[in-house]
């Protein structure tokens, strides 16, 4: 039985209609859209068929031979819409689309240091793919697709090894070789753990990047803090007397606690007990803060009471104590949120409603596609740190995209990019938000005209919003 994919795969590569009064200027954009939406990776038959056809149209207008020339630019644009239908097959209908997202995943990830033959044969088995739903062969192009994907995902486990698992490795061998397991064993196990929670990783889902990059980098700061702590006790034991340095340095630390806390910390006590004098009096700092709030929270009950005949009045004071509560609780939150967002690649605003609005410039998505690059990873991490920052509010992962292609890909685009980056914050936000959700904008909210390159890149971003949860 046949999917809705499938059928709407079916759809969209039905024969083009003859079009009649194609002009050179259509036919030239058809050109740059195709090449924008990597025709030439998906389609390149239509797309080289459109070029040969525009070409050999200026040919014969350029000798004066204009009789054929209309049919041939009619025909050309014929061939770059077919390329265009085909490259939306290939990038968002299912299961083309899950070859696509996976040789994307390898490309971005690097291709240095595979096998070239290896590569060069899954690129054939691509291609074979290519070539059957150019054809609109889609039946023999899904059969086709199992022995390319298999060899996509052969590669990706070696590209896997090198980006991530060779790292925590040698991290932990030069852990051991700095006596690790002597000063650090808490440490160094926990590195290896995540050592053992890669390699299945590897081998169950090779074309999880986000996952295993994720796995590596806390298993290679495991490693890394096991050698500074092992390094730390060598040179203790060499040197006996840096300990008392050392301790004098902690108490220091927890001094410049201590002092704006009023605490007075008598170096005789252990750091256990030091750390529980701190503890304590920031409880109680807490607790006197929340009973100044109580306090002023009670006077206002009794000012409502009060008031209570004014309710149309009171009902717009509320609103407004509400909206200057948020905004200050917001300004506060924005403040901390500066010291880790990266302005190069997070642009925050504050919008009139009190929705705090991070747009993310620096995500770099391939045309047509929704895979996560490397690259984005960290600052995604930033963005889940400001999400939990903000736990008490909704989030909305919003996609946008550019003006290339039609409403529809655009906006079935969008939505893909944007639960891509709702699945990446979800495995990594532990202070859960109110509700977080991912929608697809398409091309209809653009913050740039799409008439230039640099303004389309600009409208393709991913925008997370942050918004106050209204009082009942």
């Amino acid at each position: 039985m046949r999917t809705p994919f499938f059928m709407l795969a079916m759809l969209l590569l039905l024969p083009w209609p003859a079009f009649a009064g194609a002009t050179i200027e259509q036919v030239r954009a058809h050109v740059t859209e195709a090449e924008l939406l990597r025709c030439a990776e998906f389609a390149p038959a239509h797309l080289a068929a459109g070029k040969r056809q525009l070409n050999e149209a200026l040919e014969l207008l350029a000798g004066e031979e204009s009789d054929e020339a209309p049919a041939l630019l009619d025909a050309a644009l014929a061939s770059l819409e077919a390329a265009i239908a085909t490259t939306h097959t290939m990038t968002l209908v299912e299961p083309f689309a899950a070859l696509s997202a996976m040789r994307d995943r390898l490309q971005l990830g690097g291709v240095e240091g595979l096998r070239p033959e290896l590569l060069a044969q899954a690129e054939k088995l691509f291609g074979d793919v290519v070539e059957q739903v150019e054809a609109s062969h889609l039946e023999l192009a899904a059969r086709r697709i199992d022995n390319a994907m298999f060899a996509y995902r052969q590669l990706a486990r070696t590209a896997a090894r090198d980006h991530y698992v060779h790292p925590i490795n040698q991290r932990i061998a030069d852990a051991r070789r700095a006596q690790a397991l002597k000063y650090a064993p808490l440490a160094l196990a926990r590195a290896s753990e995540r050592a053992h929670r890669l390699e299945e990783l590897l081998r169950d889902h090779p074309e999880d990047s986000a996952q295993l990059h994720d796995l590596s980098a806390r298993g290679v700061a495991d490693a890394d803090w096991a050698v500074r702590i092992a390094t730390l006790g060598l040179e203790l034991e060499r040197k006996p007397a840096q300990l008392e340095a050392l301790l004098d340095e902690q108490l220091a630390r927890r001094r410049l606690l201590s002092d704006p806390l009023m605490v007075h910390l008598d170096q005789a006590e252990s750091p256990e007990m030091q750390v529980e004098q701190l503890y304590q009096a920031i409880v109680l700092l807490k607790r006197n803060g929340r009973a100044q709030l109580e306090d002023a929270e009670a006077q206002i009950r009794q000012l409502e009471i009060k008031l209570a005949k004014y309710e149309k009045e009171l009902t717009s004071l509320n609103a407004g104590r509400r909206q200057q509560q948020v905004q200050r609780e917001t300004a506060d939150r924005l403040a901390e949120l500066s010291r880790f967002a990266d302005p190069q690649h997070v642009a925050v605003s504050l919008s009139q409603q009190g929705d705090v609005i991070l747009r993310l410039t620096g995500l770099n998505f391939r045309s047509g596609s929704a895979v996560l690059p490397p690259e984005s990873f960290a600052t995604l991490d930033r963005v889940a740190q400001a999400i939990e920052l903000f736990a008490d509010r909704r989030v909305t992962i919003e996609g946008h995209t550019d003006s290339m292609g039609n409403d529809d890909s655009n906006r079935i685009l969008s939505e893909r990019r944007a639960n891509a980056v709702f699945e990446h914050l979800r495995q990594r936000i532990e202070k859960r938000p109110v509700s977080m959700t991912a929608v697809g904008r398409g091309e209809s909210r653009p913050i740039a005209s799409n008439e230039t390159a640099a303004d389309r890149e600009r409208n393709r971003r991913i925008e997370v919003i942050l918004s106050p949860v209204a009082e009942r």
